[in-house]
């Protein structure tokens, strides 16, 4: 068994995690927290936002997300080739992974959405609601992993 795949997928889950948070003020910046604050933008009573504002922090979120999400994904496959695992470890392993998937690919049509209300492609829907979709998906695998706990090796 591999202390570094575990290692490694933490490492990842914690990368996913902090890309999100440098991404926050830029997610604010594009989908504000109140209604009041949607409507003012809609009716003109407050500035629409520039889809081009962002575009290098944008770019450079999607690389790491994708490098972390690579990370995982070799992390994982590692675990699994490094023999026998008792249920637990394997269980957090699995849930550790899909939730650095889950949230990058919520963070990847995050910038996908912005890129193509930039480029003003009817797509971005699309990307708004898959981003919302994995955004519950991550809530309910973060559940999962919250119950199933730190793995036991004995």
């Amino acid at each position: 068994m591999s202390d570094d795949g575990f290692q490694d997928l933490q490492h990842s889950l914690v990368s996913i995690r902090d890309t999100w948070t440098a991404a926050s003020p830029i997610y604010q910046y594009y989908f504000p927290r109140t209604w009041t604050a949607v409507l003012a933008r809609f009716l003109g009573l407050s500035p629409r936002p520039n889809f081009r504002l962002y575009s290098a922090e944008l770019a450079a979120i999607s690389q790491r997300t994708q490098a972390a999400m690579s990370a995982a994904g070799q992390a994982f496959k590692e675990i699994e080739a490094s023999g026998p695992l008792p249920a637990s470890a394997r269980q957090f392993a699995t849930l550790v992974y899909n939730q650095v998937r889950i949230e990058s690919e919520a963070l990847l049509a995050f910038t996908a959405h912005i890129q193509a209300l930039m480029a003003q492609d009817p797509l971005a829907l699309h990307f708004v609601q898959l981003m919302q979709q994995r955004q519950r998906e991550a809530e309910a695998n973060r559940a999962q992993l919250i119950l199933a706990g730190p793995p036991r090796f004995d």
